[in-house]
């Protein structure tokens, strides 16, 4: 149970609450994206007074039943009022839009036999689909609501994210019984505005975000890349191909081939070229938050370099053989590659040539296929992909890492990758009786059983949150790192 105050001093909060919703109401004539938001914001304030049997913010300063309001709802009414009077004031959305829920919740489970197909994590707000065992039913859940359809050919549910909407994308088996379909819908199962209700041909999703479309043409198919909103970008006819799409900043850009016989070049999401620079080929985009790096084959070597043709700072001057699994950390790129001969054992390296490993052999076994890595602290982390769990869409591997004095270590079959929480590196021990934490080097037991976990992430300088199935159940637990620091939990 949530804790409770008897007599809260809500005149700083309630008052401006109930002005600014009034205000916020009225407010129109606002950018599509801001006026969704806010939209959302005054959707949430009502709610959260309804849940408290009040129907509008003002009744909170004088109505007894404001007593039994929580500290947590009264710190979300106090955020959301305050996002709200800044949206009402400037007319765009402040720039700590993406604060992360820090909530825990429970989602029951079906009682029958079942399987997890898709697991969302929207900042900290869980959202599940999955299937009876004998895919007979299909469901969707978040915590406090749930929708179910039969089967009808559906073979799938996804989930994804455009904009502030969470969406699903369906799969269904075509009259054919043989080629496959998709539609994407609302977690209801409705048709969404600004897709074709009749679906497309395929749907490529990356992160729970559509990357692009391949809608249903007779002739002159073409795949269509859509930005992070969900709309369509680039030239109006399409492409005859699409590698990569990936958002920067407030852009998009992807790599593409208007014709089959052109190379892939990459473009943002006006349809235009970005490079200032000829090149033969493009390759990988890596995302170093608000800039964007792309490697490019010249000469029959790969560079990286910035949209306008001006090659990354420090880049060894060669250019490499061969770039696998770029990944952007603390203003450097790392990879992998053969440096001069390819039937050498693959080497993890940085845009300078210079290999993570400083001591001893730098090279990593040729059978070392990562799908995935991660630089947590001082260490590299690497993720080997393993089967799927039958029709959970998810992956579990292998994690292990490296230092850079060529420390290795193996932890076993594993979810999710470490974290850094302040100054503290977060690991799960996954293959534990119950759950544990190893915080830096010294493993925390708390006594519940997880069957999987789905997210492990930061909130703040202190707390993190996991996402599990916990039997009948998914949860989203909250911790504190501070609770180790005092001891109140026993060293196992």
């Amino acid at each position: 149970m949530p804790e409770h105050h008897s007599s809260p001093d809500l005149s700083h909060a309630t008052t401006p609450a109930s002005h600014i919703l009034d205000m916020a109401q009225c407010a129109t004539d606002l950018p599509p994206k801001v006026e969704e938001r806010k939209n959302g914001l005054v959707q949430e304030v009502l709610d959260l007074c309804r849940k408290y049997g009040l129907a509008h913010p003002k009744e909170l300063e004088t109505s007894p039943l404001a007593s039994k309001i929580s500290f947590e709802d009264l710190e979300l009414l106090l955020a959301c009022t305050t996002e709200l009077e800044y949206i009402v004031e400037h007319r765009e959305l402040p720039e700590n839009k993406e604060k992360i829920d820090d909530r825990e919740y429970e989602i029951e489970l079906p009682p029958s036999p079942f399987a997890i197909l898709d697991v969302l994590d929207h900042r900290g707000y869980p959202v599940i689909s999955g299937c009876t065992r004998d895919e007979s039913v299909y469901f969707v859940k978040e915590p406090n609501k749930e929708f179910t359809f039969s089967a009808a050919d559906r073979l799938g549910i996804s989930l994804v994210i455009c904009g502030e909407r969470i969406l699903t994308v369906q799969e269904y088996l075509s009259n054919d019984f043989i080629t496959r379909h998709y539609s994407i819908r609302d977690l209801q199962g409705v048709p969404v505005s600004g897709f074709k209700e009749e679906g497309y041909a395929k749907v490529v999703q990356e992160d729970h975000h559509i990357r692009y479309l391949l809608p249903f043409e007779k002739k002159n198919q073409a795949f269509y890349p859509l930005d992070k909103e969900g709309n369509k970008i680039g030239r109006p006819e399409g492409y005859f191909k699409i590698h990569r799409v990936s958002f920067v900043g407030t852009h998009t850009y992807f790599e593409a081939k208007e014709q089959e016989a052109d190379p892939y070049y990459l473009y943002d999401e006006t349809g235009l070229g970005v490079s200032g620079e000829e090149y033969e080929d493009a390759h990988f985009i890596v995302n170093l938050g608000e800039e964007l790096v792309f490697s490019v084959t010249k000469d029959s070597r790969l560079f990286f370099e910035y949209p306008d043709g001006t090659r990354f700072e420090g880049q060894q001057e060669e250019g490499f053989a061969k770039v696998s699994l770029p990944y952007a950390a603390e203003g450097k790129i790392y990879f992998f590659t053969g440096p001069h001969d390819l039937s050498q054992d693959p080497v993890l390296v940085d845009h300078t040539g210079t290999p993570f490993v400083e001591e001893g052999d730098p090279s990593m076994e040729k059978k070392f296929l990562p799908t995935a890595m991660r630089k947590v602290g001082d260490k590299m982390y690497f993720f080997e992909a393993q089967s799927r769990r039958g029709a959970d869409t998810s992956l579990t591997g292998l994690l292990s890492s490296v230092t850079t004095k060529g420390e290795r270590e193996n932890y076993g079959t594993c979810s999710v990758f470490p974290i850094q929480v302040g100054e503290r590196i977060v690991r799960v021990k996954e293959n534990a009786p119950d759950l544990s934490f190893i915080f830096d080097d010294q493993e925390r037991r708390y006594g519940i059983v997880f069957d999987k976990i789905y997210a492990l992430e930061p909130i703040d300088d202190h707390r993190f949150y996991v996402i599990a199935q916990a039997g009948a159940k998914m949860v989203k637990k909250v911790f504190d790192t501070r609770a180790h620091l005092k001891n109140n939990l026993p060293v196992f």
